[in-house]
């Protein structure tokens, strides 16, 4: 579902020019062209197939944990995807039908998802190519703020120890590159990211409202006010500029006399992707922070495209029914 619905956004947002992000004008990777590979990177913690350091299985509890954390990802923003795109079928919604969508499809608990999918709204009616890809990973960070939030309790409960190791052991298949989350971000290869010229705070979306992020389509349209992820996890970061303030920091060593101790330091220049590696993956900035800065390296990078070659679709789950089909409804 993953892959299609990604698929069928691209469609939405970029025309004949879908599967091609090196084309000009294109918007770049939407929060679906990224999630095929993060779920298949927890399928094996579900499955019980993790281990590690090649030796430790992940306990019973850990699996449940990720297979519901998991489940209520796809339950609630596989929705709004839904919803999205079957406004999108055929043909393309009136100004009264958008209006009526962003009044009436969200509930307490979604103003950043809303705000997202307003700004990918604007961003398909948008002929700036710098603005269409701004806009487009702008809603990319506040879905993803969105899912994490929500996902926070459920990922808490998977642990292998001190957060340090439970990071050390992520890995992240994207593409043909694996991601150690505890690593900081290598730039990634590509010819139309629009975004690397841009500072990374400027890309902000921060607590802009979807009438501040979809000004042409919302225009004239009075959107009821709605709690976001305040509702889902309080301490939630909901701009860069907090998430680079409390994740994106560096860890340096020094040797004084014996020993080595590390000393933390806020990152110098929010640009740098030094800082970039979570150095605990549980830890929400730091998080959020390595999520923000991977979405804006791998925006346009045509690898992200492959997954229904790479993943493909109908692989053996193992038998998973002992799954709660149940987790996360909420409406």
């Amino acid at each position: 579902m993953y892959l299609e619905m990604g698929t069928r956004m691209d469609e939405v947002l970029n025309g004949r020019d879908a599967g091609f992000p090196g084309t000009p004008g294109h918007s770049g990777a939407n929060w679906m062209t990224l999630a095929p590979w993060a779920s298949d990177g927890v399928r094996p913690v579900i499955t019980g197939e993790f281990r590690a350091f090649g030796v430790i299985p992940p306990p019973q509890g850990g699996r449940q944990a990720a297979a519901d954390g998991n489940q209520w990802i796809f339950s609630d923003i596989g929705l709004h995807y839904a919803q999205f795109l079957a406004l999108h079928d055929g043909a393309p919604p009136t100004e009264a039908e958008l209006g009526d969508y962003f009044r009436t499809t969200f509930d307490q608990g979604d103003e950043q998802i809303r705000s997202a999918f307003a700004a990918y709204a604007e961003a398909r009616l948008s002929t700036d190519p710098v603005r269409r890809q701004v806009l487009t990973y702008q809603g990319n960070v506040l879905v993803a703020v969105h899912e994490q939030a929500g996902a926070q309790k459920w990922l808490e409960k998977i642990s292998l120890g001190p957060d340090g190791i439970a990071t050390t052991v992520i890995d992240l298949k994207i593409g043909d590159r694996t991601i150690d989350v505890d690593k900081d971000i290598k730039p990634f290869r590509q010819t139309n990211n629009l975004l690397l010229d841009q500072k990374i705070l400027s890309l902000d979306p921060g607590a802009r409202t979807a009438q501040q992020l979809a000004p042409t389509v919302l225009d004239g349209v009075e959107l009821p006010e709605l709690r976001g992820v305040p509702e889902l996890d309080g301490g939630f970061p909901v701009t860069l500029d907090d998430m680079a303030r409390d994740g994106g920091g560096v860890l340096t060593a020094v040797s004084p006399g014996r020993g080595v101790i590390l000393v933390e330091r806020e990152s110098d220049d929010p640009d740098s992707l030094d800082g970039s590696g979570a150095r605990s993956w549980p830890d929400r900035s730091e998080r959020m922070w390595q999520i923000a800065r991977l979405f804006e390296q791998a925006h346009a990078w045509d690898r992200l495209w492959t997954a229904g070659k790479v993943i493909g679709v109908g692989f053996d789950s193992g038998g998973n029914a002992w799954l709660d089909p149940a987790t996360g409804l909420r409406r």
